[in-house]
């Protein structure tokens, strides 16, 4: 889908070779899958993820690497950021982000918690690496693609013809205020 739509050439690699992108790719395949995946879309290789608790996993991972003192764990909870980020375009991962997760320390804590404290820099200090790829993770989560809002305003919206469906009814007023809600959260990330 990717490079049909782009009109890229791209070289397939075969399924046990890893594939290698830059973060700027990546960042261009979640932004796509935001934009192209509908709200409760399957994808059966995150759901297999989720089942075998990859998501409590990496928020474990992530959660005790404050106390490690080798020199890997900051690449380990970027790594682990990274996958987060991937799975946090659906909305079931999202839900799995709100639930308590049980600390090898015998202490529960929220998903979110465990990103906040990512990105505030408190897990890994010095590390703007982690802290960005807690902020993506975030993001993803919070700010979902704008064109599913305004897709589901104007299948909303559309989906009659009764008079408050015409321009300048009550539903048209709300579409323009949800579009200028998402231009103005857009430029506040921006800034």
């Amino acid at each position: 889908l990717h490079s049909k739509e782009f009109g890229e050439s791209r070289i397939s690699v075969p399924n046990y070779k890893p594939n290698r992108l830059s973060p700027e790719q990546i960042q261009e395949c979640i932004s796509t899958i935001l934009n192209y995946m509908p709200l409760k879309g399957k994808w059966p290789p995150m759901d297999k993820f989720i089942q075998l608790g990859g998501i409590s996993m990496c928020l474990k991972v992530i959660a005790i690497a404050y106390d490690w003192s080798c020199t890997g764990r900051s690449e380990t909870a970027r790594s682990a950021l990274e996958c987060l980020c991937i799975a946090a375009v659906l909305p079931r991962v999202q839900l799995t982000l709100t639930e308590r997760i049980e600390l090898p320390d015998d202490s529960k804590t929220v998903g979110f918690n465990i990103l906040l404290s990512a990105a505030e820099g408190e897990i890994i200090q010095d590390s703007s690496e982690v802290q960005k790829a807690a902020l993506n993770v975030l993001i993803n989560c919070l700010c979902g693609s704008q064109q599913k809002l305004l897709s589901a305003s104007s299948s909303s919206s559309s989906s009659g013809s009764t008079p408050s469906n015409v321009a300048g009814t009550p539903s048209s007023f709300l579409m323009k205020k949800r579009l200028a809600h998402a231009k103005s959260a857009e430029e506040l990330i921006n800034k």
